[in-house]
């Protein structure tokens, strides 16, 4: 099925056309002030009166972000209806509208899909996202020639693929010129496009578990990386070691673009994979002085304790550190583990914890928060959290957030210099983040 934001079946190019506000002839209708659909050349164009403090009173162009920004939320449903209320404003939310396409269904229906796509030309120009799902047995399907005909696409900027492919590809690579970002659940498929041009492209979210389907990571040109490999194995920890061995041994990391970085490796319940998850955190943790790397995010694997960050120089360069600690710990055996990992980051201004015990704070209502997070109460009930701000007090943060895997609800905390405490009183309450974006 080919859908962007609301749920549309096509049973062929009319109906496509028909339920995404066009006629089944091909002739174009637009919807009039009042929601009805009326002739735009019979009747000329009409605007709504202007109002001071209303929508029509904006530009087109912040009119655009707004549905840009409503369109976005991924818990949010928005039928295609929305957008026919008046015509300037179908006008602003039709490019929002098409800027992300998905197609998922069953593996026998890509080949409709993907021809839909390229027969409106409307949604094409306005594209930029593009999300490829595949259920079932995918071997009679093949993924890559469909890839070979999207990378015409030249508005397309991410692509992310759910697909699992079980062998190598053979074919030459794609060529994705405006390509910015790669998410990909197939290592087979990554590898296959990496191989090919791809000059725009600046960020890579790998999510791989097979063990021989690690593509070779353009360490020099990237931007952000995000890796998970929930079993890592020997051949993948050699593999994804390859590159950055190569480039730190000719001194060439100071010279990559790389800016943030997300690692994780092994698994946060049980240590399979740990002393290849060990040896991949080593090598990274001596190599990020060398980098000029901002963001850093970390997933802790069971088992890890962060002894090989005695040996690694400090990474002057992070500002932002992400840390999920593994479960079934204490509090104070988690902080233990993570204190090892700070004094390699001496310029950190925001540190977000994720999945410790008291990071379940978060859930308390907003208007409870100075009442009961007052220092008395947090010594009592969470010295381990007290403990840390005593510890911050000392160090250049001037953030620190809580939050917990699963939750809508962040809990944080901000100094205006270092001077000062973390006075809880200024504690707020807000939406978790639901992407990496702020980190990239």
């Amino acid at each position: 099925m080919v859908s962007t934001r609301s749920s549309i079946t096509p049973s062929g190019a009319s109906t496509f056309r028909s339920a995404n506000g066009g006629t089944a002839d091909g002739s174009s209708s637009t919807p009039s002030e009042g929601g009805a659909t009326v002739d735009a050349a019979a009747n000329g164009p009409s605007e709504p009166a202007c109002s001071p403090t209303g929508l029509s009173s904006l530009s087109d162009e912040l009119l655009e972000h707004i549905w840009e920004l409503a369109f976005a939320d991924a818990y949010q449903t928005w039928p295609f209806s929305t957008i026919l209320v008046i015509r300037r404003m179908c006008r602003a939310a039709i490019p929002a509208w098409y800027r992300r396409c998905d197609l998922h269904q069953a593996v026998a229906t890509f080949d409709s899909d993907v021809a839909a796509l390229f027969r409106h030309s409307h949604e094409r120009e306005h594209l930029r996202t593009l999300v490829l799902q595949g259920n079932g047995d995918p071997t009679p399907c093949p993924f890559d020639e469909y890839l070979r005909d999207i990378s015409g696409i030249s508005t397309l900027q991410e692509l992310i693929l759910n697909v699992e492919i079980d062998t190598p590809i053979a074919r030459p690579p794609p060529s994705f010129p405006a390509l910015r970002r790669l998410r990909s659940d197939s290592g087979h498929l990554a590898t296959w496009i990496l191989q090919g041009s791809n000059p725009a492209l600046g960020a890579l979210d790998l999510s791989v578990a097979d063990e021989h389907s690690v593509p070779c990571i353009p360490w020099r040109t990237l931007r952000y990386l995000y890796l998970a490999l929930p079993l890592p194995r020997v051949l993948q920890a050699r593999a994804l070691l390859k590159g950055l061995k190569s480039y730190d041994e000719n001194d060439e990391l100071a010279a990559a673009g790389l800016r943030g970085m997300s690692i994780r490796l092994g698994n946060s319940y049980a240590s399979e994979g740990l002393e290849e998850a060990r040896t991949v955190h080593q090598e990274l943790l001596g190599s990020l002085s060398k980098t000029g790397i901002g963001r850093l995010r970390i997933y802790e694997p069971a088992g890890e304790d962060w002894a090989c960050a005695a040996s690694a120089s400090p990474a002057p360069s992070i500002t932002s550190l992400w840390f999920s600690c593994s479960r079934g710990d204490p509090d104070t055996e988690r902080w233990t583990r993570l204190a090892r990992l700070l004094p390699l980051f001496p310029s950190l201004r925001r540190l977000e914890l994720n999945d410790f015990k008291f990071c379940y704070l978060s859930v308390t209502p907003a208007d409870d928060v100075s009442s009961l997070l007052h220092l008395q109460q947090l010594a009592v009930q969470h010295p381990t959290l007290a403990a840390i701000l005593l510890y911050f007090k000392h160090t250049q943060v001037l953030q620190l957030r809580l939050s917990y895997s699963g939750g809508m609800k962040q809990l944080w905390a901000t100094r205006s210099s270092t001077r000062e405490d973390f006075t809880l009183e200024r504690w707020t309450v807000e939406k978790a983040e639901q992407n990496l974006d702020e980190y990239w």
